[in-house]
């Protein structure tokens, strides 16, 4: 019985380390919506910044577009695929959805604490050349 509770035990461990040593952090995904031209986008601005302070390893896209915005033809393609369509809309890690401003720091903060990556990305000897914009980097991947 004694050896029984040792490798239970031992599993148990060897379990929780696992799961440790597996999950790497979790940046979390905040791609908008957002023109030159919108008068609510400040508001959409101010809650990134306090997500980015509360949150500084949220990774943050904005998609300018509509009307006169000179980025509107860059971004048409994806703010369709993703179903953003008034400003500033969001969707957070592209698993909530098309959400409007005042629920973007609930849905950080939940995904952040509740989703974990299923791999661990590794950057080694990585180096850029301006001239060219070509980044070499040996990338390891834990699954």
């Amino acid at each position: 019985m004694k050896t029984l509770y040792s490798f239970l035990l031992t599993i148990l461990i060897s379990i929780s380390i696992n799961k440790k040593s597996v999950y790497a952090q979790n940046n979390v995904l905040l791609e908008y919506c957002t023109g030159t031209w919108c008068g609510y986008c400040p508001c959409g601005h101010e809650i990134i910044e306090n997500i980015l302070v509360n949150y500084p390893n949220t990774i943050v896209l904005a998609y300018h577009g509509a009307n006169s915005d000179p980025w509107n033809t860059y971004s048409e393609g994806i703010r369709s695929l993703i179903g953003l369509s008034s400003y500033p809309q969001a969707t957070i890690g592209r698993k909530s959805g098309v959400i409007s401003r005042s629920a973007w720091n609930n849905e950080v903060v939940l995904q952040s604490l509740l989703i974990q990556p299923g791999v661990s990305i590794e950057v080694t000897s990585k180096s850029y050349d301006a001239i060219s914009r070509t980044l070499n980097a040996n990338i390891k991947l834990l699954l």
